[in-house]
């Protein structure tokens, strides 16, 4: 049988579209339990504060009401963790261990931020938990706040936290400082660059919920919640309800997107655990949109400052960044991680011989920062390749050129870079070659001309490269298990939020064993049937569950060959597989997948080990936009990318990660960020109608091309694709954009690139 059309590197149509598409997936606000009572929170209205009154009565006293609980009536509930900082040791700015505190799970008498949770109503029908929250009195003694980062890190700011000497709360710094000094100091040329993240929102498609119920039989506790992290999820909750592990389950359905947000623990998981609990009955909590913009935790909100050294050549010499970067009001369950985690790409694709970089955490009176697509990368990515822009602008260089020179050859692979990574494989120089033909980068200065000369607009190109670090955390672990009538059972611990898990690691596991994608069946999200999982993050999936889907679909293999062995009384070698048969050498003797299958059990399960080092994706983004020169309206006009993703398991799936990658990031540039009003605290963009996500008519085609360069630290020799495309897309629209200004003789900008700012730039030089 010809099974060419679901082996590694063909592009099956994805099995979870149907689905998807006929409005049979099941999301988090699908999910109904008998009984079920539904929880609502009453939120901060200020940014900071001491609660004066807090008064229920009136509200427990309505009809319909359970039961209305504040911080003092949470017995055996513990706070909400940071698992990222225990695990990483930071340190504050005298050297002693960074403080971390806690995080209530409803506050404890002073709150941090909007939308800081106060108190939470239970009641039979949401419309009467609402209309609780409304009878209860609250007074908040208002305190002074920051909401920037730079604010917080003023000299004399007010403080966030009143269990912390001060809004900083660690530095760290890596590489070495004095060598990269020295090198700035004797260097001919220093680029200088200040490049400040906004931050953004996650916005996805379903907002966030949790449903917890009770377990007559087990006395145990079931958590439906969309999570990344289903395993270590069920840590942290058990943890802080102060229960054993094995009496919680926790079920993730279907993920309408995450993008890192839902790797954390919100206490609104932990809450309606407690209730369930505490009122013996399943309790429901679904978040709005409007709930979204106020507590979801958030990304980026990080200024990067960088100072490039070149010799008269524009060969690089040295690469110092200092960064400045919120936390929030707390710490999140991976809190620090974004900014610092992912320092190594700072280095790019080039062979810069020193790089040093220091960070700065500090509280701000805003929900916390979490990990968002790429979580460091691509801010590392944007502030070498802008840079580089400058340096150029600045020293004369071409910027094409520029880059070339400093390019880390293939023949230099394994290479250790300025900093922290050794990158193992690549061709850098082929994927910008292929980019730039790909984009027509030749054809560009008639492109310009003609919008100068027929629309008097303004026309820019930028051309940038990127790398990141992926697969580079923990294990991942697959099971398989054959039932006698020849159905496979496919059991992961990675949790998909719309990747394609479910045909891929089919996919991988049918490119060994002869059955069909249909035949297989697949378990993930749910900690009472899966027994182990890291989780999705970090681009990890292909890389590590793709590897132990590999190898234990080579063990079922080999067991399923010494059966027919066995069954045709033979040695296993002596026994071939060809498609559904296995063969005999060299005879007509052959027995079929389903008489092996019901002649005894066939089970394997494969742990992928935790890699030496990660892997590197890496690719070429272009991106071409056009400036109307009297509005500022901005239209990305053409981009194209060449990526290297390692080996392809499905190009379909990698071209659509890739896309999505590339919009988001171009959507921060485009117009996201959460803004607050400077005298009161409150968020200015509190809902989709004022948070500017790029719309369908927004988003360019997108030209897509691979050079894939296999790693070797995984059996697959795959790279990863999740994060890649929002690792480019910041700084080649921000480099467009800026070669669009420079025509004009405009500053560079910041972003977001929206069209008052890009006026606002065009008529200062003007």
């Amino acid at each position: 049988m010809d099974r060419s059309g679901y082996s590694i590197g063909s592009s099956p149509s994805r099995i979870e579209d149907p689905r998807f598409l006929t409005g049979k997936a099941q999301f988090g606000d699908d999910i109904a339990l008998p009984g079920q009572v539904f929880a609502a929170f009453l939120t901060s209205p200020v940014p900071a504060g001491r609660i004066t009154t807090l008064d229920c009565e009136q509200a427990r006293a309505l009809p319909g009401v359970l039961g209305v609980f504040t911080h003092d009536d949470l017995d055996h509930l513990g706070p909400l963790p940071c698992t990222y900082a225990d695990d990483v040791g930071l340190r504050a700015p005298d050297g002693k261990p960074m403080t971390v505190p806690l995080r209530p799970a409803l506050v404890d008498g002073h709150v941090r931020f909007v939308g800081d949770l106060i108190a939470m109503v239970v009641a039979h029908t949401p419309q009467a938990a609402n209309d609780a929250l409304e009878a209860i009195v609250l007074d908040v003694a208002d305190a002074a706040f920051v909401i920037t980062p730079q604010d917080a890190a003023a000299e004399g700011a007010p403080l966030v936290r009143s269990d912390c000497a001060d809004n900083t709360a660690f530095v760290l710094s890596v590489g070495d400082g004095c060598s990269v000094a020295r090198a700035i100091a004797d260097a001919p040329y220093v680029a200088r660059v200040t490049v400040p993240f906004t931050r953004v929102a996650a916005t996805p498609l379903e907002p966030r919920t949790a449903l917890a119920a009770p377990d007559p039989e087990t006395g145990g506790l079931t958590l439906h919640c969309g999570t990344q992290v289903p395993h270590l999820m069920r840590a942290i909750l058990s943890k802080v309800l102060e229960i054993p592990q094995d009496t919680l389950r926790l079920i993730t359905p279907e993920i309408g997107g995450s993008f890192g947000m839902r790797s954390n623990a919100f206490p609104e998981m932990a809450l309606v655990l407690w209730a369930a609990r505490h009122l013996k009955c399943a309790v429901r909590w679904t978040g709005t949109r409007s709930d979204a913009f106020l507590t979801d935790d958030m990304g980026r909100d990080v200024t990067m400052t960088g100072e490039l050294a070149l010799d008269t050549d524009g060969r690089f010499l040295a690469f110092r960044v200092t960064s400045v970067a919120a936390l929030g009001a707390y710490l999140s369950t991976f809190g620090p991680l974004p900014a610092t985690s992912n320092l190594g790409g700072l280095a790019g694709v080039y062979r810069t011989p020193l790089i040093a970089a220091t960070v700065r955490g500090v509280w701000t009176n805003t929900p916390p920062i979490a990990p968002y697509r790429g979580a460091g990368r691509p801010e590392a990515v944007t502030c070498i390749e802008m840079a580089i822009d400058q340096a150029a602008r600045q020293f004369g260089f071409d910027r094409v050129t520029l880059r070339r020179r400093n390019l880390i050859g293939k023949d230099e692979m394994p290479f250790a870079t300025g900093l922290s990574y050794i990158y193992d494989s690549g061709d850098f120089s082929r994927s910008m070659d292929m980019a730039m033909t790909l984009a027509d980068v030749d054809g560009f200065p008639a492109r310009q001309e003609d919008a100068t000369r027929l629309r008097g607009a303004l026309r820019g190109i930028g051309i940038v490269n990127a790398i990141e670090a992926a697969a580079s955390r923990a294990d991942e672990e697959a099971t398989i298990n054959v039932a006698t009538d020849g159905r496979v059972t496919l059991v992961c611990g990675s949790v998909s939020q719309g990747q394609g898990h479910e045909t891929v690691l089919r996919q991988v596991a049918a490119s060994v064993l002869p059955i069909d994608l249909d035949l297989i069946d697949f378990v993930a999200g749910d900690t009472g049937r899966v027994s182990y999982g890291v989780g999705s993050f970090g681009s990890r999936t292909a890389a590590l569950a793709g590897s132990a889907v590999f190898q234990a679909s080579q063990d079922i293999l080999k067991q399923a060959q010494a059966i027919a062995a066995q069954m045709m009384e033979a040695a296993p070698d002596a026994v071939q597989n060809d498609g559904h048969i296995f063969r005999l050498r060299d005879t007509n003797h052959v027995r079929t997948w389903a008489q092996i299958a019901a002649a005894g059990t066939l089970t394997a399960t494969a742990r992928a080990a935790t890699p030496d080092g990660p892997v590197f994706p890496n690719g070429c983004h272009v991106c071409e936009v056009e400036i109307d020169g009297e509005t500022g309206h901005l239209r990305i006009e053409r981009y194209s990318v060449v990526d290297d993703v390692g080996t392809i398991l499905n190009p379909q799936i990698v071209e659509g990660q890739i896309h999505g990658g590339v919009i988001q990031g171009l959507s921060q540039v485009w117009g996201e960020m959460m803004a607050y009003d400077t005298d009161t605290g409150q968020p200015l963009t509190g809902s989709l109608m004022d948070y500017a996500l790029m719309r369908a008519a927004d988003v360019p085609m997108i030209a897509t091309a691979h050079n894939p360069q296999p790693t070797l630290r995984n059996p697959l020799g795959v790279k990863g694709a999740g994060e890649a495309g929002t690792v480019g897309a910041l700084p080649a629209m921000m480099s467009a954009v800026n070669d669009a200004l420079a025509t004009v003789g405009a500053k560079p900008l910041d972003m977001p690139a929206t069209p008052y700012r890009i006026w606002q730039s065009i008529t200062s030089s003007s």
